[in-house]
């Protein structure tokens, strides 16, 4: 199973999590959009940032949203212009959305992945196993997750980082004592698992991380690089991604299971004969191995540019009459009419 088709219906641990907002998700956590449930959740630093990922969006949503709806209220109704539909579509960073503005840290592990992808190109199949040096690596930047970072109770930052790594990362930033602590349910959660120590990888590349967040004196730091977003379809979902796919002679790693129990093979076709004598006591028969799982989940499909084009939020909202997303751009929103006296 795809680990966004897992979030997407496990509506009572990521309520609200939808067609649009999970590819918000993924992208703040540094996450590409066809990873399997088990490469996300059986790694704790993907499983943190995920959730530090929907943490900063809900508060994003909370602060800085109802200033913007603010604006358009007539009375009680939000009255909106087609321009000014358009503008919910600056706070998202990928759904809908011809480019997305990226870091220059996010940038470098942007390309780092696609060279990646180059280097194994030609390889009938390949493990999507994470090398300290040649990776794959996640490509992620802190800053987007910036709420749940300066949490100082339940920080995730020790999962995500590593405890060492955050120590550091939490000094350097300047945040409290308190944001070191790495006490949290999702941790003890980890701590009780014996994950095998390539599934349970960061997949972070540490050397990239020498600073937590940008420095304040520097100007749009998050707006440094513009490239160009994809559109996937997946279990008849549209997904923007800025990160790649992982390619199709890529596999997840095969997960171990546990040795099959003899006792829990099927009977043999033929009865077998009683014994007419006592036997003497065998040990019982070892468990026989089996191989590992490899999952193979539903195939995701990189969608033609006529298709990207239309699904696009400023085409659809210049060139249709479709709804799109947001709080300014729903039905029940009112439409400004001008006229020849005042707006209606």
């Amino acid at each position: 199973t795809h680990a966004m088709t897992a979030v997407r219906t496990s509506t009572e641990i990521f309520a609200g999590a939808g067609v649009y907002t999970i590819p918000e998700l993924w992208h703040m956590a540094g996450l590409a959009p066809n990873l399997t449930e088990a490469e996300v959740f059986d790694s704790p630093s993907r499983t943190a940032r995920l959730c530090s990922a929907y943490y900063h969006f809900g508060k994003e949503a909370h602060t800085t949203l109802w200033p913007l709806v603010k604006r358009f209220l007539v009375g009680f109704v939000i009255c909106v212009s087609e321009e000014d539909r358009l503008l919910y579509s600056d706070r998202l960073n990928v759904h809908g959305k011809d480019r997305s503005y990226v870091s220059a840290r996010f940038h470098e592990l942007l390309s780092d992945l696609e060279l990646c992808f180059e280097w194994h190109a030609d390889d009938p199949l390949w493990v999507r196993q994470c090398d300290e040096i040649a990776g794959p690596f996640d490509v992620f930047e802190p800053e987007l997750i910036r709420h749940a970072l300066e949490i100082e109770d339940m920080n995730l930052g020790t999962l995500i980082f590593g405890a060492d790594h955050w120590a550091y990362l939490c000094a350097e930033a300047g945040l409290p004592v308190a944001c070191v602590s790495s006490w949290n349910p999702l941790a003890h959660y980890y701590s009780t698992l014996s994950l095998p120590s390539e599934m349970a990888s960061s997949w972070l590349n540490m050397d990239k991380y020498t600073y937590l967040f940008h420095p304040s004196s520097q100007r749009k730091p998050l707006q440094a690089f513009h490239p160009y977003t994809q559109l996937y379809r997946l279990a008849k979902a549209d997904i923007w991604s800025v990160i790649p796919a992982f390619p199709d002679n890529s596999a997840p790693i095969p997960r171990r299971r546990p040795p099959l129990n003899p006792r829990e093979l099927k009977p043999e076709s033929k009865p077998k004969p009683k014994q007419t004598k006592p036997q003497p006591r065998r040990s019982p028969p070892k468990p026989k191995p089996l191989p590992p799982l490899i999952p193979k989940p539903t195939p995701i499909e990189l969608s033609t540019s006529f298709v990207r084009e239309r699904a696009l939020l400023s085409y659809i909202i210049k060139y249709t009459q479709d709804y799109t997303v947001g709080p300014l751009d729903y039905c029940g929103i009112a439409r400004r009419i001008k006229g020849r006296g005042e707006d209606v």
